[in-house]
């Protein structure tokens, strides 16, 4: 089971005093088009806080807000260090997203200050953060240079700002960033993992072409993205001093990003892991990451000296090229030869001087250029040579790694070291869960409705018992935290959207936590329910909610069960039953049902006429599978099967047990465990109603599975019954529970069999 979200819910106040009232020299960049971001301190934690720019006023108002939150909070990817995390949200006054400060700022803030291989560095880490993304199902729709940040050492990047939550508006925008993009997703369709690559894509080709805000050359951003030839995003890149062939590898990659075919583009991952691939054949040729940088930093300078003073390489006329690339084969084939000369003459141990002569009368014929063309391949013939020391230095050192480390001591320090950090990692988000649900609480209690409807929200998603990872520890922390008293407070009140989502928090946590129900009805919960049930000038959706809320409050709870029927609940589900609404069927439906654990003297005091004839007159399915629980709970009695049989109890019954219900099962199991019905019971029982007690036994959960066999061992004590008991061939069944059936199932089949067989 995955561990309960840690995503904070804040009030807008919250984030006010982290970012000191949203100072304006606290902002962190420039304003974009989709908000302003601020820096701030949540305690001892560095946070941005962006405020989205056309957001809505509220949590009410905006019919997108709550499954944004329900997105964030139950959603949450994995913790990633190439990945920005989310860390909170506040919807009330409009939406702010808070998310880690990322203290090497963004790629376009410092786009110019990195060098060829620190760009090729954050690309990776951008890829490797967004493939985690499209991992954990998340897609990010908002790709360009602000949100992509980079490490302080620039060798690194990371994504981040993936909650941005409302689709862009693409006619306000600069088409200087509308380039960052995926057309289709600019035409309408929604933003897929392969957008994502487009946009990351888009961004890997800026890095080359040491442009900003998307403009790259046409070839690649025009109308036909990813056609025609690379030549100028060589050049582009070559007066960034990138080396050829690195820059014509990681041109090819950008390419498969920004494919017309969306089918056709590559994987993030499968980018990232090339882009790793190439840099670490960088560092192996240069012989450490320290080397590397300082070569890169000079080829960065020298490029940009050279672009300042020399005519660019894409300028020159196509003789011009040709003359300068066979200089430098000629150049590469000279330092081969003197590098052999000087081997040789090693060799012979003689001829030193006379050498040294005819070497400086070659270097004498070089031009400027020429020297700097030498200088970049005795580099890198100096790198390959390093590049082979270090992969045998490795080797060496892993080969006495091996031999030295005892293999079962490693691994038992490691499991130590594992169980550290899972108990360290428990108690962080311990403490961290006391204060997000303390916050929460906080909400619920503040005096602003639209701050206490977002508490509300928050409290019922994280207490959602269907989408939760685990929402019983969620209303654990909840009720640590002192949720109760102020959760019951917003439901009786008049504030209407916080009133439906406490109802569902409130149902979440009362279920998960039965002990707490008590709680809840001392601080007057019952009492709300049925007035938000009985008004009938409240919209049905708000009545639905009242009746989910009462259900949690009297699941197998006798006494709150008594105290609800003297106040009226049965009237008022009742009613609420008859509304034509699917959602104000099932939760009265559900809360009927919960109000049959009633013991059977508040029942009877009912009148068994009375609930017998609610069921056999109920006009739909969810009626009668609410009403017939009452039916059966009265059969536990004895003294009630006259009544029951009288008002049509034993015909409904078997009528419901065709529909497979099993809580009418037990009814049957009830009256037939009494000699005097069997009479009765075999005058409306039929084959057809043995084929169904068959089918519950084959098909049913454990409670309807027991409920069966108990019927069929009751009813196995009159010769006509057990004749058609075994025409609906109901023995062989019976026998498979006593195989493979739960304890309590095994005994009632075992005990079934028994009685068939006397």
């Amino acid at each position: 089971m995955p561990p309960l979200p840690t995503f904070r819910v804040l009030s807008k106040v919250d984030l006010k005093i982290a970012t000191r009232n949203f100072r304006s020299d606290e902002r962190f960049g420039e304003e974009g088009p989709s908000g302003i971001t601020y820096k701030g301190k949540l305690g001892e934690t560095a946070i941005a806080v962006k405020v989205a720019s056309g957001s809505g006023t509220g949590i009410d108002k905006d019919p997108t807000a709550r499954d944004f939150m329900k997105t964030l909070i139950l959603k949450q990817p994995p913790s990633h260090p190439n990945v920005v995390p989310i860390m909170g949200i506040s919807l009330d006054g409009g939406q702010c997203v808070m998310s880690a400060l990322a203290p090497g700022g963004t790629l376009e803030s410092r786009l110019t200050q990195l060098n060829w291989f620190q760009r090729l560095k954050v690309a990776q880490g951008a890829f490797t953060g967004l493939a985690a993304l499209h991992k954990a199902g998340v897609v990010h729709g908002n790709l360009k240079t602000t949100n992509v940040f980079v490490a302080p050492d620039g060798l690194d990047g990371l994504v981040g700002d993936y909650a941005a939550g409302r689709r862009p508006d693409f006619e306000k925008m600069a088409p200087s960033v509308l380039n960052y993009y995926d057309p289709e997703f600019v035409k309408g369709n929604e933003a897929t993992n392969e957008s994502d690559v487009y946009s990351l894509g888009i961004v890997l080709l800026e890095l080359l072409a040491s442009q900003k805000d998307g403009e790259v050359p046409a070839v690649q951003n025009g109308g036909d993205r990813g056609g025609g030839p690379l030549d100028e995003f060589a050049d582009a890149a070559a007066s960034g001093g990138w080396p050829e062939d690195v820059a014509r590898e990681v041109i090819e990659l950008a390419a498969a990003c920004v494919r017309p075919n969306a089918r056709r583009r590559k994987s993030a991952d499968i980018i990232a892991r090339a882009l790793k691939q190439i840099a670490q054949d960088e560092v192996d040729e240069a012989g450490n990451v320290v080397t590397l940088m300082r070569l890169a930093d000079k080829a960065c300078g020298t490029a940009r000296d050279q672009s300042a003073n020399l005519p660019r390489f894409d300028k020159m006329r196509a003789r011009e090229r040709a003359q300068f690339e066979f200089a430098a084969l000629k150049l590469q084939a000279r330092w081969r030869g003197r590098v052999a000369r000087r081997r040789f003459e090693k060799l012979k141990r003689s001829g030193a001087s006379s050498q040294v002569v005819s070497d400086e009368s070659l270097d004498a014929m070089f031009t400027p250029e020429e020297v700097k063309a030498a200088v970049f391949i005795q580099t890198r013939w100096r790198g390959i040579m390093a590049r082979k020391k270090t992969r045998k230095l490795i080797a060496q050192k892993k080969g006495v790694a091996l031999q030295e480390e005892d293999a079962s001591t490693a691994l038992t320090r490691k499991q130590l070291n594992e169980m550290a950090l899972a108990e360290q990692e428990a108690e962080e988000r311990e403490i961290l869960h006391a204060e997000i649900f303390g916050r929460i609480a906080a909400m619920l209690a503040d005096g602003d409705l639209e701050v206490q409807r977002v508490g509300a929200t928050a409290l019922a998603i994280y207490t959602d018992r269907d989408e939760s990872p685990d929402p019983t520890e969620a209303a654990n922390c909840a009720v640590n935290a002192g949720v109760l008293g102020p959760l019951v407070h917003v439901f009786t009140s008049r504030n209407q959207v916080a009133v439906m989502e406490s109802a569902r928090a409130l149902e979440n946590i009362t279920v998960e936590l039965p002990a707490e129900q008590n709680r809840a009805l001392r601080a007057g919960a019952l009492e709300a329910c049925l007035r938000l049930i009985a008004d009938s000038s409240h919209p049905v959706t708000l009545r639905a909610s009242g009746a989910r809320a009462l259900r949690g409050l009297l699941l197998q709870n006798p006494p709150a069960c008594r105290r609800a029927v003297e106040k009226g609940a049965l009237d008022a589900l009742t009613a609420l039953m008859q509304v034509k609404d699917p959602e104000a069927q099932s939760s009265s439906s559900a809360a009927l049902a919960g109000l049959a654990d009633a013991d059977s003297e508040i029942l009877q005091k009912l009148g068994v006429e009375r609930l017998v004839g609610m069921a056999v007159r109920a006009r739909d399915a969810p009626m009668r599978a609410a009403t017939i629980a009452f039916v059966s709970k009265l059969a536990r009695d004895s003294d009630t099967h006259e009544e029951i049989i009288a008002a049509g109890g034993l015909e409904l019954l078997i009528g419901m047990i065709l529909r497979l219900n099993e809580e009418a099962v037990w009814g049957l199991a009830s009256m037939s465990s009494v000699e005097d019905n069997w009479a009765q019971i075999a005058e409306v029982m039929t084959v057809d109603a043995f084929g169904a007690l068959k089918d519950l036994i084959e098909l049913g959960g454990d409670y309807g599975k027991e409920g069966a066999a108990w019927a069929c061992c009751y009813l196995a004590g009159h010769p006509s019954l057990q004749v058609m008991m075994i025409k609906a061939n109901v023995l062989l069944p019976l026998v498979g529970l006593v195989k493979s059936g739960s304890r309590r199932v095994k005994k009632a089949a075992e005990r079934a069999l028994k009685a068939l067989a006397s």
